[in-house]
């Protein structure tokens, strides 16, 4: 699905005052994280701003980073998530959650970018939830769950061959 995008704001920092006066402003009811950053109390505290992030694993199980590969290597299903940012860090109320199949993949680059671009998809579903009332948010104890971290190229490798197998392609 391609989107046109009509209007493109820059602003000099992520949670500076250009950017709580351009949401004011624009009256922004959903903002998608992409990566943006961490927002922090000016921003998050706008009132009626629903920041939503769109996350590869599951949470709370899959916090952090690299979690799609962190999942195979567990052999856990890799689960994408659309959660509302608060202060911490994947700890917000949970929205949706579906299941990515990874099982016509042959690599964990392949399956990242499926997973990536799963879940990007699934944050339209998940607004056009939230206007029609369907939206549950579940919240979790922050303390649950498990940081995930940068994977080294070791286990990469590995989880590359953990793929494979559970599609009997590795011998």
């Amino acid at each position: 699905v391609n989107i046109s995008i009509h209007y493109r704001y820059t602003v000099n920092s992520l949670n500076g005052n250009q950017t709580s006066d351009l949401i004011n402003k624009l009256k922004i009811k959903y903002l998608i994280n992409c990566g943006a950053g961490i927002f922090r109390k000016k921003i998050l505290n706008i009132k009626d701003l629903i920041i939503l992030n769109a996350h590869a694993g599951k949470l709370p199980e899959y916090k952090n980073m690299n979690v799609v590969e962190w999942a195979i290597c567990n052999n856990d299903p890799v689960i994408g998530t659309i959660h509302r940012i608060d202060e911490g860090i994947d700890t917000g109320p949970v929205w949706l959650q579906e299941e990515i199949d990874t099982s016509n993949l042959k690599s964990i680059i392949e399956a990242r970018e499926n997973s990536f671009d799963h879940v990007i998809k699934m944050m339209g579903k998940a607004i056009i939830m939230n206007e029609e009332g369907l939206i549950k948010p579940f919240k979790h104890p922050n303390n649950e769950g498990k940081k995930w971290y940068k994977m080294h190229s070791y286990f990469q490798n590995s989880t590359n061959k953990i793929l494979l197998r559970n599609k009997n392609d590795y011998s």
